[in-house]
């Protein structure tokens, strides 16, 4: 377990989403549940929100983000209707989705979503392969 790395976008990261390695000590946003993550970046993006021209993201390529590891509780946008105790994979943009057999698990939902798009607190897990 850690607290909390600091790794260099080697792309544009949305807050709270998926993030695996793409390199040395750099990170990407996870684009699938094949993907093999290394923890969920910050809720927190780069710049003050409310400023016009203020950024969105997390980190934006080559910027250093937060990303939450194993044993971490943390916020992570659903990409569905998520329910609590889930088991959480990532989706096509590197949201929280239901995982499904032979994919990696990366957390597990310890409250709902009822749409995606909604932040949820979730526990962040080694990732593993889910097995019928």
């Amino acid at each position: 377990m850690f607290e909390s790395l600091q790794l260099q976008a080697s792309g544009d990261i949305n807050p709270a989403r998926f993030v695996n390695i793409s390199g040395e000590r750099t990170i990407d946003e996870s684009a699938a549940g094949t993907s093999l993550y290394v923890g969920i970046s910050t809720e927190a993006s780069k710049d003050t929100p409310g400023i016009s021209g203020a950024s969105t993201l997390a980190a934006a390529n080559g910027d250093q983000v937060a990303v939450y590891g194993p044993g971490r509780v943390c916020r992570l946008t659903a990409g569905e209707a998520i329910t609590a105790g889930d088991l959480l994979m990532a989706d096509a943009q590197g949201r929280g989705v239901d995982a499904t057999v032979g994919n990696y698990v990366g957390a597990i939902a310890l409250e709902a979503a009822t749409a995606a798009g909604e932040l949820i607190e979730v526990l962040v897990l080694s990732p593993y392969t889910l097995h019928a």
